[in-house]
């Protein structure tokens, strides 16, 4: 008879995946993927290296979990600021904006991981995978956008595509260096006037939006 896994033991080993895939993320918000050495990582964890293949049987597999596992987190806090039907979808599409930046700005090692560390063919796939979901999220709100005549109609697929192409790649850069800006609200007040300019919001339209961000609304 095949041997079947009690829900105890079952328990047992999401614990300890979990658990691994938290110590590596936080050694990879410190230092980035090259930060992790099955050594270091077994140690955190509590357990042999071997104890470690066991569960990941190479470190492209535990990076790959690791990527999409934070990546999900990321995407899901953009989403909650996207479903506020309080706001029209130009609010909305700002506070997601907000969401990216603001949560690169205050974990750089964790958002350079995610955006643009040079990594293996797993994680660059599971990258593009995560960066179509922001681009199917952005196309959503300036669809209602332009029904709403917010803004010009246009390419929404496009546009989306360059929104986050231009987002990741500014902020990518500035984490690849682990410095931030020393005006982070300047900062994210050029980049977002931006991202509105390239959708077609007027000037009048665009200090209305930048003037209702708030550094503190999102952690």
């Amino acid at each position: 008879m095949a041997y079947q896994a009690t829900p105890r033991t079952e328990r047992h080993h999401r614990e300890n995946r979990d658990r691994i895939v938290d110590k590596a993320l936080s050694l990879i918000s410190l230092g980035g993927y090259q930060s992790v050495q099955m050594p270091k990582l077994a140690e955190m964890a509590g357990m042999a290296v071997g104890t470690l293949y066991r569960y990941f049987p190479s470190k492209e597999a535990l990076f790959d979990e690791v990527f999409r596992r934070a990546s999900q987190v990321e995407i899901d806090h953009c989403m909650a600021a996207a479903g506020n039907s309080s706001y029209g979808p130009l609010d909305r599409l700002v506070r997601v904006i907000e969401v990216f930046v603001y949560r690169a700005l205050r974990g750089p090692g964790r958002a350079y991981a995610l955006l643009i560390e040079p990594i293996a063919l797993p994680v660059q796939t599971a990258r593009l995978d995560f960066r179509r979901q922001y681009d199917r999220l952005f196309v959503s709100l300036l669809d209602e956008a332009i029904a709403q005549r917010e803004i010009p109609v246009q390419d929404t697929g496009m546009a989306a595509q360059c929104l986050v192409g231009s987002i990741s790649e500014v902020v990518g850069r500035m984490v690849a260096g682990y410095e931030m800006p020393a005006e982070p609200d300047k900062f994210l007040d050029q980049l977002m006037r931006c991202c509105l300019r390239t959708v077609g919001v007027g000037d009048a339209d665009s200090a209305r939006l930048v003037a209702g961000m708030d550094s503190n609304r999102y952690g």
